[in-house]
């Protein structure tokens, strides 16, 4: 039944990306100029290096109460992140550049599979929203749906993303307790090009001699002359993963090496994400009580096959131990 759903969900987004923003066939082609150029304008672009969208989270709930017709009010969940609920079944997560107010991650997770027509509206408000991104294009979404739903097929749950235009956009189903949620999350990214500037392919015999001078001068220079190195950044697909990580955890519990290989099914390298998963190193005992009481409310275990069940996740014996004789009563 669940599978069904699922599918359910990915054929809505296939065919909702086609009709959910399609303009009256009544419509004058003034009106459609007028609007096209309002579009343009109120766009939201990225900044230089493409990590984060230009926009700050006050402007952001400004441009969400608009399209969904109502005052709206952030609230922040455990993981830190601000949420704020379009509809009784559609929330919106945002993460935020930690340096500056601006926009680098954007979720939303839709939770009424049973509800066509709240499924079909709550679509409609991610895509609205998704149109206010410079770059963004319909083909972006039917791509990563299509990917989503070979996915559903063949697992039940799973997920797809697409790249186009520094933009990447995750679409997934994933089970939730007693419903099966949608998760679309969006994020600026590098293209290949970008990606080629960034790292050169080689150097040249000169470079080579100079860097080899330049360290030779380093070691003699005293020490009080010696400038400081450069702090290490993340680089793109570190920073990604950490923000896919961190929306997952936001949703449901898993272990380190059940987190890891998620990431890794979203197309992350297993350095990515491993870094991603270290980095936010949440309490992996807590994680494991959550895991298990997640097990207790759908089914029934005996004490020792819900460790056992545990184990299998990818959590430690001990891990296991922890979050079973902590939620089983």
């Amino acid at each position: 039944m669940k599978k069904l759903l699922a599918i359910g969900l990915t054929s809505l987004m296939l065919t909702g990306c086609a009709t959910a923003i399609q303009p009256s066939k009544t419509e004058t082609a003034a009106n459609k100029t007028a609007e096209a150029e309002t579009k343009l304008d109120s766009q939201i672009p990225m900044n230089a290096n493409h990590s984060a969208f230009l926009i700050s989270k006050s402007d952001l709930k400004e441009r969400l109460e608009g399209i969904a017709g109502k005052d709206l009010e952030y609230y922040q969940v455990d993981t830190g992140y601000d949420r704020v609920d379009l509809t009784d079944t559609l929330t919106v997560e945002i993460a935020m550049d930690g340096d500056f107010d601006r926009l680098s991650t954007l979720s939303f997770v839709t939770n009424n599979m049973d509800d066509d027509e709240a499924l079909s509206t709550d679509f409609w408000l991610i895509t609205q929203t998704l149109n206010m991104f410079s770059g963004y294009s319909n083909d972006l979404m039917s791509e990563a749906a299509e990917q989503c739903q070979s996915a559903v097929e063949k697992y039940g749950y799973g997920s797809g993303e697409a790249i186009d235009n520094n933009l990447k956009l995750s679409v997934g189903v994933l089970p939730g307790e007693d419903t099966i949620l949608g998760l679309f999350v969006l994020t600026p990214t590098f293209d290949e090009v970008e990606k080629e500037v960034d790292t050169p392919i080689e150097e040249s015999e000169g470079s080579k001699e100079k860097a080899k001078e330049e360290t030779s001068n380093t070691k003699e220079t005293p020490k009080t002359e010696t400038p400081k190195a450069a702090a290490p950044t993340e680089t793109a697909g570190q920073k990604n993963a950490v923000n896919k990580a961190r929306s997952y955890l936001s949703l449901m519990s898993f272990s380190r090496f059940g987190l890891i290989e998620q990431l890794e099914y979203e197309g992350f390298s297993n350095e990515d994400a491993t870094y991603a998963v270290d980095k936010i190193s949440p309490d992996w005992n807590e994680q494991a009580a959550n895991k298990a009481q997640d097990y207790l409310d759908t089914m029934s275990f005996s004490y020792d096959g819900l460790i056992e069940q545990l184990e299998f996740e990818g959590f430690t014996p001990e891990q296991a131990q922890y979050g079973v004789s902590k939620v089983y009563k």
